[in-house]
């Protein structure tokens, strides 16, 4: 523990709901998909320790 936090998910798929009305299921969850890919990236970077 002690490391960055990630995303809050409930603000995360609130924001999806209401900017994504219009998309499919499967367009939602790709770009879900895509935000857990950058989070990762992120806390990886944040957690590194040269």
């Amino acid at each position: 523990m002690g490391g960055a936090p990630g995303l809050d998910y409930q603000a995360v798929f609130a924001t999806l709901a209401s900017m994504h009305r219009g998309k499919s299921d499967a367009e939602r969850d790709a770009i879900f998909a895509d935000l857990q890919l950058i989070e990762r990236a992120a806390l990886e970077e944040m957690n590194r320790t040269d």
